[in-house]
């Protein structure tokens, strides 16, 4: 079973909306190895990774009449490898690639060792081995533009047990054909059942799977649609429902807008869909001004960031079974019921969970000699507000993935994005979701 690292992530929220790592300097380094007939461009970071055992691995796609040398170059890579130590692979689509270099991501006859998809996995299975880059089998990503979008998407049906998450820029729905990029041309229920008759015998695997959707407003290459229709088909298979937006302008970028939205299950998001204002048949690199160029745009949202936070944050491999200890221990009963105004915590906190009424400091503390105990939290300020009020705080932990006694996919998990909760402030800056884990707070046995 994989675990949360002792310092946990530098990842910035479920949908990327929290204060992120300052981008780092990218000290990693460049290499190429040939797998399955790919040359394909590997990006090394210098730093260790941030979740699990291990480095992630998100392999990148380029699109049709796209150079692999040129989406390395331009795609922003290797600021979000530093930050969240993860490694990137770009491979040239092999012999070439198909119609103009395109991925053969078209029509339903995909499997796990013939064509594209197959080399692929050669690839997922030649980098994990590779114990030089550390990468952890439980953080393995595919993400693409366009005909690269598309793979993905395909990738992620065939193979879901290998990629926990799947990126999708301007990609066609799986099963559409070369031809139908320019209309939606398949159904949500034909693209469900197609995508779980790929994965056959590993369709289980979709249940801790992620997807990132995204496209532009200005994209006439690709239709707009099928990014509307991607991110429904893989709502379909997880079993998540719509949970509200989030704000595209606050994501690592450059001048990012557009529309954020998200859909969740039980324990938390599973898809993102971010319609990029503006934003052409491109990938959006978020590094600066300037104009398109070879199908990635400088400006808008930085998306290789979003997609190393966004799987980094929410993967379901790492840890199965902290989300019920994280209840337990951090958040769960002192949070919200007896501290919920914030103001009156410390007398709350300290009667209400353990019981001092009960136990009567008087009562049984002139019984046995015992010198009565007083609960109290010496908590510095208490503030309550949703989760997205409390941003500002998610800063306890290293790069802000949680606070002091939780993380932030708990803390989501069991209030979601509407419901107030407090935060409190203890004496060493951090804040606590569980008033009772304050340094100096005192409770009665």
């Amino acid at each position: 079973m994989h675990r949360f690292a002792p310092l946990l992530v530098t990842a910035a929220a479920v949908v990327g909306m929290l204060s992120s790592p300052a981008p780092a300097a990218a000290d990693g380094v460049w290499s190429s190895r040939t797998v399955a007939g790919m040359t394909t461009y590997v990006y090394t970071p210098a730093t260790a990774g941030v979740v699990g055992e291990g480095r992630g691995l998100l392999v990148a796609l380029h699109g049709c009449s796209q150079q692999a040398t040129v989406f390395r170059d331009l795609g922003n890579w290797a600021s979000a490898a530093e930050a969240y130590g993860m490694v990137v692979a770009v491979p040239a689509a092999p012999n070439g690639g198909v119609l103009l270099g395109c991925w053969d991501y078209f029509g339903g006859n995909h499997s796990r060792t013939t064509g594209h998809a197959g080399a692929l996995l050669q690839l997922a299975a030649n980098l994990t081995a590779d114990a030089a880059l550390d990468v952890d089998p439980a953080q393995v990503y595919v993400a693409g533009l366009s005909s690269g979008g598309g793979m993905a998407m395909v990738m992620g049906c065939v193979a879901p047990d290998v990629f926990a998450g799947i990126g999708i820029d301007a990609g066609p729905t799986v099963g559409t054909t070369s031809s139908q990029i320019g209309s939606v041309s398949t159904s949500k229920q034909a693209a469900v059942s197609l995508c779980t008759n790929l994965a056959g015998a590993h369709s289980g695997s979709f249940a801790t799977q992620l997807t990132s959707v995204l496209a532009g407003t200005s994209d006439y290459v690709v239709a707009q649609g099928y990014a509307d229709l991607n991110a429904s088909v893989m709502a379909q298979l997880y079993g998540a429902t719509s949970a509200g937006g989030f704000s595209v302008a606050d994501l690592e970028g450059y001048q990012p807008a557009g529309t954020g939205l998200l859909w969740a299950d039980a324990e938390g998001p599973r898809v993102s869909q971010i319609r990029a204002t503006s934003l052409g048949h491109a990938w959006p690199a978020g590094s600066g001004a300037g104009a398109d160029k070879s199908y990635v745009s400088p400006k808008h949202v930085n998306y290789a960031w979003y997609l190393a936070d966004f799987f980094s944050t929410n993967n379901r491999r790492l840890c199965p079974d902290c989300g019920g200890g994280n209840d337990d221990g951090g958040n769960g009963e002192t949070g919200s019921d007896d501290t919920g105004n914030g103001e009156t915590g410390s007398d709350d906190t300290g009667n209400g969970e353990t019981g001092s009424g009960e136990t009567g400091s008087d009562d049984s503390g002139g019984d046995t000699g015992v010198e009565p105990c007083t609960p109290s939290t010496p908590y510095v300020q208490a503030v309550t507000a949703t989760i997205s009020g409390h941003f500002s705080r998610f800063a306890s932990y290293p790069h802000g993935y949680g606070t002091a006694d939780a993380t932030y996919t708990s803390l989501f998990s069991k209030y979601g994005m509407s419901t107030a909760f407090p935060l409190y402030q203890g004496s060493d800056g951090k804040w606590y979701a569980d008033p009772a884990k304050v340094p100096g707070a005192v409770a009665c046995p």
